[in-house]
């Protein structure tokens, strides 16, 4: 997502099904990479966006080692902006 000029990279699942919840910031000015805020749990192929100010993460898929298998995440999550506290 776009937000506040600076492209967030976050989520996914790596190799051996490790969930990923460290958010990678790109600035466009500084041209350099920062870490974000965590996630509160690992989400991929969910959808994220810049909305009145605040950068929300939606949904998504996350790996579950209990049940070996990928489960669905409902929640959503405010990562930037008013409420940003998860």
């Amino acid at each position: 997502a776009t937000h506040r000029g600076r492209i967030w990279v976050m989520g996914g699942t790596g190799a051996s099904q490790k969930n990923h919840t460290e958010p990678w910031i790109f600035d466009t000015n500084a041209t350099s990479w920062s870490r974000g805020p965590d996630l509160p749990c690992s989400l991929s192929c969910g959808a994220a966006w810049s909305f009145h100010g605040a950068l929300l993460a939606i949904s998504g898929g996350r790996w579950d080692e209990d049940q070996g298998t990928h489960v669905f995440e409902t929640r959503s999550f405010i990562l930037d902006g008013e409420g940003a506290e998860n």
